[in-house]
Protein backbone atom coordinates (compact mmCIF):
# COMPACT_ATOMS: atom_id res chain seq x y z
CA UNK A 1 0.00 0.00 0.00
CA UNK A 2 1.40 3.31 -0.93
CA UNK A 3 2.41 5.71 1.83
CA UNK A 4 -0.30 8.37 2.12
CA UNK A 5 2.28 11.02 3.05
CA UNK A 6 4.85 10.20 0.33
CA UNK A 7 3.68 13.15 -1.79
CA UNK A 8 2.36 16.53 -0.73
CA UNK A 9 -1.34 16.94 -0.81
CA UNK A 10 -2.39 18.99 -3.85
CA UNK A 11 -5.06 21.63 -3.67
CA UNK A 12 -8.48 20.59 -4.86
CA UNK A 13 -9.01 23.87 -6.75
CA UNK A 14 -7.36 25.55 -9.71
CA UNK A 15 -6.24 28.55 -7.60
CA UNK A 16 -2.56 29.50 -8.04
CA UNK A 17 -0.24 28.70 -5.16
CA UNK A 18 0.87 31.53 -2.81
CA UNK A 19 4.17 32.22 -4.63
CA UNK A 20 2.32 32.79 -7.88
CA UNK A 21 -0.23 35.04 -6.23
CA UNK A 22 2.53 37.30 -4.84
CA UNK A 23 4.21 37.86 -8.21
CA UNK A 24 3.32 41.22 -9.80
CA UNK A 25 1.78 40.99 -13.24
CA UNK A 26 4.32 41.45 -16.04
CA UNK A 27 4.45 45.01 -17.38
CA UNK A 28 2.67 45.55 -20.67
CA UNK A 29 5.00 45.36 -23.62
CA UNK A 30 6.07 48.73 -25.00
CA UNK A 31 4.74 48.80 -28.56
CA UNK A 32 7.52 51.14 -29.69
CA UNK A 33 10.32 48.63 -28.99
CA UNK A 34 11.75 47.19 -32.21
CA UNK A 35 9.81 49.56 -34.45
CA UNK A 36 11.27 51.95 -36.99
CA UNK A 37 10.60 55.67 -37.06
CA UNK A 38 11.48 58.28 -39.67
CA UNK A 39 12.61 61.86 -39.35
CA UNK A 40 15.02 63.06 -41.98
CA UNK A 41 16.76 59.72 -41.28
CA UNK A 42 15.55 56.27 -40.15
CA UNK A 43 15.91 54.81 -36.66
CA UNK A 44 15.05 51.55 -34.86
CA UNK A 45 13.89 51.77 -31.24
CA UNK A 46 16.08 49.55 -29.03
CA UNK A 47 15.10 50.16 -25.39
CA UNK A 48 13.35 52.59 -23.10
CA UNK A 49 15.63 54.94 -21.17
CA UNK A 50 13.04 56.69 -19.03
CA UNK A 51 9.82 58.67 -18.82
CA UNK A 52 9.25 62.25 -17.75
CA UNK A 53 6.50 64.81 -17.56
CA UNK A 54 6.48 65.45 -21.32
CA UNK A 55 6.92 61.92 -22.67
CA UNK A 56 9.32 58.99 -22.91
CA UNK A 57 12.96 58.73 -24.02
CA UNK A 58 14.33 55.72 -25.93
CA UNK A 59 17.68 54.45 -27.12
CA UNK A 60 17.63 53.96 -30.90
CA UNK A 61 19.92 52.74 -33.67
CA UNK A 62 20.55 54.97 -36.65
CA UNK A 63 19.78 52.94 -39.80
CA UNK A 64 21.64 55.15 -42.25
CA UNK A 65 25.29 56.00 -42.68
CA UNK A 66 27.30 58.62 -44.47
CA UNK A 67 27.88 62.37 -44.33
CA UNK A 68 25.28 64.22 -42.30
CA UNK A 69 23.93 61.08 -40.61
CA UNK A 70 23.62 61.06 -36.80
CA UNK A 71 25.88 58.75 -34.72
CA UNK A 72 25.10 54.98 -34.63
CA UNK A 73 23.19 55.34 -31.34
CA UNK A 74 20.92 58.25 -30.45
CA UNK A 75 18.30 59.19 -27.88
CA UNK A 76 14.76 59.76 -29.18
CA UNK A 77 12.28 61.70 -27.07
CA UNK A 78 8.61 61.15 -27.92
CA UNK A 79 6.41 63.99 -26.72
CA UNK A 80 2.89 63.65 -25.32
CA UNK A 81 0.09 66.16 -24.97
CA UNK A 82 -0.10 67.72 -21.53
CA UNK A 83 -2.48 70.24 -20.02
CA UNK A 84 -2.38 73.39 -22.11
CA UNK A 85 0.39 72.19 -24.45
CA UNK A 86 0.32 69.83 -27.43
CA UNK A 87 3.12 67.43 -28.32
CA UNK A 88 3.81 69.56 -31.40
CA UNK A 89 4.25 72.76 -29.41
CA UNK A 90 6.43 70.95 -26.86
CA UNK A 91 8.83 69.53 -29.44
CA UNK A 92 9.04 72.93 -31.14
CA UNK A 93 9.82 74.58 -27.81
CA UNK A 94 12.71 72.25 -27.03
CA UNK A 95 14.01 72.26 -30.59
CA UNK A 96 14.04 76.06 -30.72
CA UNK A 97 16.32 76.02 -27.68
CA UNK A 98 18.66 73.20 -28.69
CA UNK A 99 19.08 74.33 -32.28
CA UNK A 100 20.15 77.77 -31.04
CA UNK A 101 22.77 76.36 -28.68
CA UNK A 102 26.34 75.26 -29.27
CA UNK A 103 27.77 73.80 -26.10
CA UNK A 104 29.80 70.74 -25.18
CA UNK A 105 27.71 70.56 -21.98
CA UNK A 106 24.31 70.40 -23.73
CA UNK A 107 23.18 67.43 -25.90
CA UNK A 108 23.15 68.18 -29.62
CA UNK A 109 19.85 67.90 -31.55
CA UNK A 110 20.19 65.85 -34.78
CA UNK A 111 16.73 65.26 -36.15
CA UNK A 112 12.99 65.53 -35.46
CA UNK A 113 9.53 64.66 -36.70
CA UNK A 114 6.35 66.62 -36.18
CA UNK A 115 3.20 64.83 -37.35
CA UNK A 116 -0.46 64.62 -36.47
CA UNK A 117 -0.03 61.47 -34.37
CA UNK A 118 3.63 61.55 -33.35
CA UNK A 119 6.16 64.20 -32.41
CA UNK A 120 9.71 63.31 -31.49
CA UNK A 121 13.22 64.74 -31.32
CA UNK A 122 16.51 62.90 -31.92
CA UNK A 123 19.48 64.01 -29.82
CA UNK A 124 22.90 62.98 -28.59
CA UNK A 125 22.98 59.76 -26.54
CA UNK A 126 25.05 59.46 -23.35
CA UNK A 127 25.47 55.77 -22.45
CA UNK A 128 26.54 56.41 -18.85
CA UNK A 129 24.12 56.81 -15.99
CA UNK A 130 22.10 59.93 -15.32
CA UNK A 131 22.91 61.80 -12.12
CA UNK A 132 19.89 60.17 -10.46
CA UNK A 133 21.17 56.68 -11.27
CA UNK A 134 24.64 57.63 -10.09
CA UNK A 135 23.25 58.90 -6.78
CA UNK A 136 21.20 55.71 -6.35
CA UNK A 137 24.49 53.81 -6.43
CA UNK A 138 26.76 56.06 -4.38
CA UNK A 139 24.37 58.13 -2.22
CA UNK A 140 26.36 61.38 -2.28
CA UNK A 141 29.11 62.89 -4.41
CA UNK A 142 32.56 63.90 -3.21
CA UNK A 143 33.39 67.59 -2.93
CA UNK A 144 35.63 67.26 -5.99
CA UNK A 145 32.71 65.84 -7.98
CA UNK A 146 30.42 68.65 -6.77
CA UNK A 147 32.93 71.24 -7.98
CA UNK A 148 33.01 69.47 -11.36
CA UNK A 149 29.20 69.48 -11.43
CA UNK A 150 29.11 73.22 -10.73
CA UNK A 151 31.67 74.06 -13.42
CA UNK A 152 30.03 71.89 -16.08
CA UNK A 153 26.41 72.92 -15.49
CA UNK A 154 27.25 76.60 -15.04
CA UNK A 155 29.16 76.42 -18.35
CA UNK A 156 26.06 74.92 -20.00
CA UNK A 157 23.89 77.67 -18.52
CA UNK A 158 26.32 80.34 -19.66
CA UNK A 159 25.92 79.13 -23.24
CA UNK A 160 22.13 78.85 -22.89
CA UNK A 161 21.77 82.32 -21.37
CA UNK A 162 23.95 83.89 -24.05
CA UNK A 163 21.66 82.31 -26.64
CA UNK A 164 18.66 83.87 -24.87
CA UNK A 165 17.16 80.85 -23.05
CA UNK A 166 16.35 80.00 -19.45
CA UNK A 167 16.22 76.28 -18.56
CA UNK A 168 13.85 76.61 -15.55
CA UNK A 169 13.98 72.94 -14.46
CA UNK A 170 17.46 72.10 -13.22
CA UNK A 171 17.42 68.98 -11.05
CA UNK A 172 19.32 65.65 -10.83
CA UNK A 173 17.06 63.83 -13.31
CA UNK A 174 17.92 66.43 -15.98
CA UNK A 175 21.67 65.96 -15.55
CA UNK A 176 23.52 63.29 -17.55
CA UNK A 177 26.99 61.82 -16.89
CA UNK A 178 29.40 62.18 -19.82
CA UNK A 179 31.52 59.11 -19.03
CA UNK A 180 34.61 61.17 -18.19
CA UNK A 181 33.63 62.37 -14.73
CA UNK A 182 31.74 65.34 -16.12
CA UNK A 183 28.10 66.34 -16.44
CA UNK A 184 25.70 67.49 -19.18
CA UNK A 185 22.53 69.58 -18.85
CA UNK A 186 19.61 67.96 -20.69
CA UNK A 187 15.85 68.43 -21.16
CA UNK A 188 15.13 71.94 -22.38
CA UNK A 189 11.41 71.17 -22.57
CA UNK A 190 10.59 74.02 -20.20
CA UNK A 191 13.03 76.46 -21.78
CA UNK A 192 11.76 80.01 -22.01
CA UNK A 193 13.13 83.18 -23.49
CA UNK A 194 15.30 85.07 -21.02
CA UNK A 195 12.45 87.56 -20.53
CA UNK A 196 9.35 85.63 -19.47
CA UNK A 197 6.12 87.59 -19.94
CA UNK A 198 2.99 87.10 -17.84
CA UNK A 199 0.74 84.62 -19.61
CA UNK A 200 3.52 83.29 -21.86
CA UNK A 201 5.07 80.85 -19.37
CA UNK A 202 3.23 77.54 -19.25
CA UNK A 203 2.41 76.01 -15.86
CA UNK A 204 5.09 73.28 -16.06
CA UNK A 205 7.58 76.12 -16.52
CA UNK A 206 7.22 76.68 -12.81
CA UNK A 207 9.74 73.88 -12.25
CA UNK A 208 9.98 70.87 -9.94
CA UNK A 209 9.21 71.10 -6.25
CA UNK A 210 12.28 71.03 -4.06
CA UNK A 211 14.49 72.48 -6.79
CA UNK A 212 12.49 75.44 -8.08
CA UNK A 213 13.28 78.97 -6.97
CA UNK A 214 10.96 80.93 -4.63
CA UNK A 215 9.77 83.06 -7.56
CA UNK A 216 8.78 79.85 -9.38
CA UNK A 217 6.90 78.51 -6.35
CA UNK A 218 4.99 81.80 -6.18
CA UNK A 219 4.40 81.74 -9.98
CA UNK A 220 5.93 85.22 -10.31
CA UNK A 221 6.88 84.64 -13.94
CA UNK A 222 7.71 88.31 -14.45
CA UNK A 223 10.60 87.82 -12.00
CA UNK A 224 12.20 84.87 -13.80
CA UNK A 225 15.70 85.67 -15.05
CA UNK A 226 19.23 84.24 -15.10
CA UNK A 227 19.20 83.99 -11.30
CA UNK A 228 16.22 81.63 -11.38
CA UNK A 229 18.39 79.02 -13.10
CA UNK A 230 21.26 79.68 -10.70
CA UNK A 231 18.96 78.73 -7.82
CA UNK A 232 18.28 75.37 -9.50
CA UNK A 233 22.03 74.74 -9.80
CA UNK A 234 22.53 75.56 -6.13
CA UNK A 235 19.64 73.38 -4.98
CA UNK A 236 20.94 70.43 -7.02
CA UNK A 237 24.49 70.94 -5.68
CA UNK A 238 23.11 71.06 -2.11
CA UNK A 239 21.20 67.81 -2.72
CA UNK A 240 24.06 65.81 -4.26
CA UNK A 241 26.45 66.95 -1.54
CA UNK A 242 24.17 66.15 1.41
CA UNK A 243 22.44 63.10 -0.08
CA UNK A 244 18.98 64.60 0.61
CA UNK A 245 16.69 64.22 -2.43
CA UNK A 246 14.74 67.46 -2.37
CA UNK A 247 11.75 66.44 -4.48
CA UNK A 248 10.97 63.75 -1.86
CA UNK A 249 12.09 65.62 1.25
CA UNK A 250 11.21 69.19 0.35
CA UNK A 251 8.71 69.36 3.24
CA UNK A 252 11.72 69.21 5.56
CA UNK A 253 12.62 72.74 4.53
CA UNK A 254 9.29 74.17 3.46
CA UNK A 255 9.08 76.08 6.73
CA UNK A 256 12.82 76.40 7.27
CA UNK A 257 13.50 79.66 9.13
CA UNK A 258 11.55 82.15 6.99
CA UNK A 259 13.82 84.92 8.30
CA UNK A 260 16.88 83.19 6.85
CA UNK A 261 18.12 84.56 3.54
CA UNK A 262 18.91 81.03 2.28
CA UNK A 263 16.45 78.30 1.31
CA UNK A 264 18.33 75.47 3.07
CA UNK A 265 20.55 74.99 6.13
CA UNK A 266 24.30 75.05 5.76
CA UNK A 267 25.57 71.87 4.04
CA UNK A 268 28.13 71.42 6.84
CA UNK A 269 25.24 70.55 9.15
CA UNK A 270 24.99 67.29 7.18
CA UNK A 271 28.53 67.07 5.76
CA UNK A 272 30.90 68.37 8.48
CA UNK A 273 33.94 68.13 6.21
CA UNK A 274 32.42 70.46 3.59
CA UNK A 275 34.86 73.26 2.77
CA UNK A 276 33.75 76.81 3.69
CA UNK A 277 34.11 78.11 0.11
CA UNK A 278 31.93 75.36 -1.38
CA UNK A 279 29.35 75.98 1.34
CA UNK A 280 29.24 79.73 0.67
CA UNK A 281 29.09 79.17 -3.10
CA UNK A 282 26.05 76.91 -2.76
CA UNK A 283 24.31 79.12 -0.19
CA UNK A 284 24.73 82.21 -2.38
CA UNK A 285 23.05 80.34 -5.25
CA UNK A 286 20.06 79.32 -3.08
CA UNK A 287 19.43 82.77 -1.64
CA UNK A 288 15.72 83.33 -1.24
CA UNK A 289 15.72 86.67 -3.03
CA UNK A 290 17.19 86.96 -6.55
CA UNK A 291 19.05 90.16 -5.65
CA UNK A 292 21.17 88.17 -3.17
CA UNK A 293 22.22 85.63 -5.82
CA UNK A 294 25.11 86.16 -8.27
CA UNK A 295 24.23 88.04 -11.45
CA UNK A 296 25.30 85.41 -13.99
CA UNK A 297 26.76 81.94 -14.41
CA UNK A 298 29.96 83.56 -15.74
CA UNK A 299 30.34 85.44 -12.46
CA UNK A 300 30.09 82.23 -10.42
CA UNK A 301 32.46 80.40 -12.76
CA UNK A 302 35.02 83.17 -12.32
CA UNK A 303 34.87 82.84 -8.54
CA UNK A 304 35.14 79.04 -8.70
CA UNK A 305 38.10 79.10 -11.08
CA UNK A 306 39.89 81.77 -9.09
CA UNK A 307 39.49 79.56 -6.02
CA UNK A 308 40.67 76.36 -7.70
CA UNK A 309 43.56 78.22 -9.43
CA UNK A 310 44.99 80.45 -6.70
CA UNK A 311 47.46 82.12 -9.05
CA UNK A 312 44.50 83.99 -10.58
CA UNK A 313 43.33 86.88 -8.41
CA UNK A 314 39.82 88.26 -8.12
CA UNK A 315 39.54 91.88 -9.23
CA UNK A 316 39.47 94.09 -6.15
CA UNK A 317 36.20 95.72 -5.11
CA UNK A 318 36.41 99.30 -6.35
CA UNK A 319 34.39 102.42 -5.71
CA UNK A 320 32.18 103.53 -2.80
CA UNK A 321 28.69 102.12 -2.40
CA UNK A 322 25.71 101.95 -0.07
CA UNK A 323 26.33 103.37 3.38
CA UNK A 324 29.47 105.12 2.12
CA UNK A 325 27.30 107.43 0.00
CA UNK A 326 25.55 110.23 1.90
CA UNK A 327 21.93 111.25 1.13
CA UNK A 328 23.16 114.80 0.57
CA UNK A 329 25.47 113.54 -2.20
CA UNK A 330 22.55 111.80 -3.93
CA UNK A 331 20.51 115.02 -3.70
CA UNK A 332 23.36 116.99 -5.24
CA UNK A 333 23.65 114.56 -8.17
CA UNK A 334 19.89 114.81 -8.75
CA UNK A 335 20.13 118.60 -8.88
CA UNK A 336 22.90 118.42 -11.49
CA UNK A 337 21.41 115.77 -13.81
CA UNK A 338 20.04 117.06 -17.09
CA UNK A 339 18.25 113.97 -18.43
CA UNK A 340 14.72 113.72 -16.94
CA UNK A 341 14.78 109.90 -17.34
CA UNK A 342 17.76 109.45 -15.01
CA UNK A 343 16.39 112.09 -12.63
CA UNK A 344 13.12 110.20 -12.39
CA UNK A 345 14.73 106.77 -11.89
CA UNK A 346 17.16 108.01 -9.27
CA UNK A 347 14.63 110.13 -7.37
CA UNK A 348 12.09 107.31 -7.09
CA UNK A 349 14.69 105.28 -5.20
CA UNK A 350 14.80 102.24 -7.48
CA UNK A 351 18.46 102.87 -8.35
CA UNK A 352 19.72 104.08 -4.98
CA UNK A 353 21.41 100.79 -4.09
CA UNK A 354 23.09 100.68 -7.52
CA UNK A 355 24.76 104.08 -7.19
CA UNK A 356 28.57 104.01 -6.94
CA UNK A 357 31.24 106.71 -6.65
CA UNK A 358 34.76 106.43 -8.09
CA UNK A 359 37.42 108.90 -7.01
CA UNK A 360 40.05 110.31 -9.36
CA UNK A 361 42.48 107.61 -10.55
CA UNK A 362 40.30 104.66 -9.48
CA UNK A 363 39.70 101.90 -12.03
CA UNK A 364 36.20 100.72 -12.89
CA UNK A 365 37.80 97.70 -14.54
CA UNK A 366 41.06 96.67 -16.16
CA UNK A 367 41.83 95.15 -19.53
CA UNK A 368 41.87 91.32 -19.45
CA UNK A 369 39.96 91.23 -16.17
CA UNK A 370 37.00 88.93 -15.53
CA UNK A 371 34.51 91.47 -14.20
CA UNK A 372 30.85 91.18 -15.16
CA UNK A 373 29.60 94.65 -14.24
CA UNK A 374 28.05 97.33 -16.43
CA UNK A 375 28.20 101.02 -15.54
CA UNK A 376 26.06 103.99 -16.63
CA UNK A 377 27.83 107.32 -16.27
CA UNK A 378 25.82 110.02 -14.49
CA UNK A 379 28.49 112.59 -13.67
CA UNK A 380 32.25 112.81 -14.18
CA UNK A 381 34.73 111.69 -16.83
CA UNK A 382 36.00 108.17 -17.61
CA UNK A 383 39.17 107.41 -19.55
CA UNK A 384 39.08 104.24 -21.70
CA UNK A 385 42.40 102.75 -22.81
CA UNK A 386 43.62 99.62 -24.57
CA UNK A 387 47.25 98.53 -24.26
CA UNK A 388 47.86 101.89 -22.55
CA UNK A 389 46.63 103.73 -25.67
CA UNK A 390 43.79 106.18 -25.11
CA UNK A 391 40.64 105.19 -27.02
CA UNK A 392 38.20 107.79 -25.75
CA UNK A 393 37.21 109.90 -22.75
CA UNK A 394 33.51 109.64 -21.88
CA UNK A 395 31.66 112.34 -19.97
CA UNK A 396 28.20 112.17 -21.51
CA UNK A 397 25.41 111.59 -19.05
CA UNK A 398 23.79 108.16 -19.59
CA UNK A 399 26.76 106.55 -21.38
CA UNK A 400 26.98 102.75 -21.01
CA UNK A 401 30.41 101.37 -20.01
CA UNK A 402 31.54 97.74 -19.78
CA UNK A 403 28.27 96.27 -21.05
CA UNK A 404 29.90 93.93 -23.59
CA UNK A 405 31.85 92.00 -20.93
CA UNK A 406 28.73 91.78 -18.79
CA UNK A 407 26.40 90.56 -21.54
CA UNK A 408 28.83 88.13 -23.18
CA UNK A 409 30.63 86.81 -20.10
CA UNK A 410 34.04 87.61 -21.61
CA UNK A 411 37.06 89.38 -20.18
CA UNK A 412 37.29 93.15 -20.45
CA UNK A 413 38.90 94.35 -23.68
CA UNK A 414 39.77 97.81 -22.31
CA UNK A 415 40.59 99.57 -19.05
CA UNK A 416 38.27 102.20 -17.57
CA UNK A 417 39.59 104.78 -15.09
CA UNK A 418 38.01 107.84 -13.46
CA UNK A 419 39.71 111.10 -14.52
CA UNK A 420 37.91 112.96 -11.73
CA UNK A 421 35.38 112.05 -9.06
CA UNK A 422 32.67 110.25 -11.03
CA UNK A 423 29.20 108.93 -10.21
CA UNK A 424 27.77 105.88 -11.96
CA UNK A 425 25.00 103.30 -11.73
CA UNK A 426 26.34 99.74 -11.48
CA UNK A 427 24.56 96.55 -12.61
CA UNK A 428 25.42 92.88 -12.72
CA UNK A 429 24.28 90.92 -15.78
CA UNK A 430 20.83 89.92 -14.52
CA UNK A 431 20.14 93.41 -13.16
CA UNK A 432 21.14 94.99 -16.47
CA UNK A 433 18.91 92.69 -18.52
CA UNK A 434 15.95 93.31 -16.23
CA UNK A 435 16.53 97.07 -16.17
CA UNK A 436 16.78 97.31 -19.96
CA UNK A 437 13.66 95.19 -20.48
CA UNK A 438 11.67 97.29 -18.03
CA UNK A 439 12.71 100.54 -19.76
CA UNK A 440 12.49 100.29 -23.57
CA UNK A 441 13.95 103.78 -23.96
CA UNK A 442 17.09 102.55 -22.20
CA UNK A 443 17.25 99.54 -24.54
CA UNK A 444 17.36 101.77 -27.61
CA UNK A 445 20.09 103.88 -26.00
CA UNK A 446 22.11 100.75 -25.26
CA UNK A 447 21.86 99.60 -28.89
CA UNK A 448 22.92 103.02 -30.17
CA UNK A 449 25.78 103.10 -27.68
CA UNK A 450 27.06 99.73 -28.87
CA UNK A 451 26.72 100.70 -32.54
CA UNK A 452 28.54 103.98 -32.02
CA UNK A 453 31.34 102.27 -30.10
CA UNK A 454 31.83 99.71 -32.87
CA UNK A 455 31.91 102.49 -35.45
CA UNK A 456 34.44 104.53 -33.44
CA UNK A 457 36.71 101.51 -32.91
CA UNK A 458 36.49 100.60 -36.58
CA UNK A 459 37.57 104.12 -37.60
CA UNK A 460 40.44 104.11 -35.09
CA UNK A 461 41.62 100.69 -36.29
CA UNK A 462 41.73 102.02 -39.88
CA UNK A 463 43.71 105.07 -38.76
CA UNK A 464 46.22 102.98 -36.82
CA UNK A 465 46.67 100.36 -39.57
CA UNK A 466 46.56 102.10 -42.99
CA UNK A 467 45.28 99.94 -45.83
CA UNK A 468 47.71 98.68 -48.44
CA UNK A 469 47.20 100.03 -51.99
CA UNK A 470 45.67 96.77 -53.22
CA UNK A 471 43.14 96.89 -50.37
CA UNK A 472 41.77 100.30 -51.37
Amino acid sequence: MADFFSEPTKPMTNAPDRADRLQPPPPPRDERLGTEVNGRHRYRIVSKLGKGGFGAVYLAETLVEGPGAPPPHVAIKFFENIAGMTATSLVKRELSALMSLRSSRIPAAYDWHIGEDTAFMVSQYYPDASLVELLDRVGTLSEEAVWRFLEDILSALHDAHRAGFLHLDIKPSNILCDGNGGFVLADFGLAQAVHVVEGKAMTPGLGTRGYRAPEQRAALVEEFDLRTDLYGVGATAWSILTGIELSREYNLFQDYDPENKHAFPRPSRFVPQCSPFLEETILNLVSMHPSDRPGSSAEVLRDIRNHTRPNLLLPPERGSRGENILPTEVTQILDELMDPLWCSLLSEGSLGSSLVRFDEGEYLGKEGEESYRTFILLKGRIEITRRDVLLIEEEREGTFLGEIASLTGTCRTASMRAKCQSWLIEFNTAELERFVLQHPAIASRLIRSLAERLRTESIRATEVTPMEPDEV
